[in-house]
């Protein structure tokens, strides 16, 4: 049986709208969890030492906004479904999650044996700038690489 033409329109439009819809809901599925881990009480922290004296905590901060930063970067590029990569999107992308970050962290002084640190303020932006950054690096590098092994005609 012959599909019409619009059955294959919308058939090609949903396989375009899956990889946007699934990158924006991993990001705001990571931005809960961000939101709850940030506004429960002091969570018990492990106690075994980490290599070169880094705490657990700099590592939950900056790894927490820095994957932040990753998603987000990654979203905005797969919604734009422009070829060009702009590093302008990914600093807009680290200020955000930096920003989030910061209001994460005023947002502590309301919740019962949590405080406001700018240390963790300072960590949450070092994070989100190397995760954005990161992410933009991965996008140029893939696109590069795909250049190279797809032939046009």
């Amino acid at each position: 049986m012959a599909r019409s033409a619009q059955q294959v329109r919308l058939q090609m439009g949903l396989r375009r709208a899956f990889p946007v819809v699934l990158a924006v809901l991993v990001t705001a599925g990571w931005t809960g969890f961000l939101t709850f881990i940030s506004t429960q009480p002091r969570p018990s922290a492990p106690t075994e030492p980490l290599p070169y004296g880094i705490s657990w905590a700099f590592v939950a901060h900056f790894g927490g906004y820095g994957v932040l930063a990753f998603l987000l970067t990654l979203s905005l590029q797969v919604m734009s479904g422009n070829s060009a990569t702009r590093l302008w999107v990914s600093v807009a992308c680290g200020i955000a999650a930096a920003a989030y970050g910061g209001v994460m962290e005023v947002g502590q002084l309301w919740v019962p044996g949590r405080f406001a640190s700018v240390q963790d303020g300072l960590i949450n932006t070092l994070g989100a700038a190397v995760g954005a950054l990161l992410a933009w690096w991965l996008i140029v590098a893939t696109r590069r690489v795909l250049a190279r092994r797809i032939p046009t005609n």
